[in-house]
């Protein structure tokens, strides 16, 4: 659920409609300037988590929210929040910013079970130490599936169904598969530039 931004040189300013809220990461109304490394936006029924270096002056207007770093630290992370009550816990895995993904699988011929496991390796905007990742698992991942994981109650609805989320560096799912049969019909013949060749086929 996080976007990253780095700056060289810069101030972000984000623009935004007049009708926003904001929020801090306590929940209260944020007033401004403000200085820390959290606010939160509702723009419309959306809310969202920006997260910045510590230190870092928040300043409003009309439209505008400028952001100033007073260290050598440049960067923003954008997070679409579920809802407003979450900004503190989003705040704990936004600066773990993924570096280098891993998938691993095998195939058990006996059982007809896939187990796939997906490593995902952070770097902490502050610590440079690898963290904990907060994670999204759409329905192909879960259904008729055993997830060695557990799910936290932050959900996101996608097209292709609710995306669930975990935490973690690690995550193994096992997939039953028991291979896969053809099913199409054959292409017509028809008298078109590189038609279908049964022989050839």
């Amino acid at each position: 659920p996080f976007t990253y931004y780095k700056f060289t040189n810069t101030n972000p300013v984000l623009n935004f409609p007049n009708t926003s809220t904001f929020f801090r990461k306590d929940g209260l109304t944020a007033s401004f300037p403000m200085k820390g490394d959290c606010v939160g936006i509702t723009i419309k029924n959306d809310d969202y988590g920006i997260y910045a270096p510590e230190g870092t002056v928040f300043e409003k207007s009309s439209g505008r929210l400028s952001l100033r770093f007073t260290g050598e630290d440049r960067y923003i992370v954008v997070a679409a929040l579920p809802s407003r009550d979450k900004i503190a816990e989003f705040y704990d895995y936004a600066y773990n910013q993924p570096i280098d993904t891993k998938i691993e699988w095998s195939y058990d011929e006996q059982s007809a079970i896939v187990t796939t496991t997906y490593n995902i390796t952070t770097k902490n905007l502050r610590t440079g130490e690898n963290g904990p990742a907060l994670q999204g698992f759409i329905p192909h991942h879960y259904k008729h599936s055993d997830v060695e994981f557990a799910f936290t109650d932050v959900t996101y609805q996608t097209p292709r169904g609710i995306m669930k989320m975990a935490t973690g560096n690690s995550f193994t799912i096992k997939y039953p598969f028991y291979g896969l049969i053809p099913y199409y019909g054959a292409p017509k013949v028809e008298d078109i530039p590189n038609p279908y060749d049964p022989e050839r086929m």
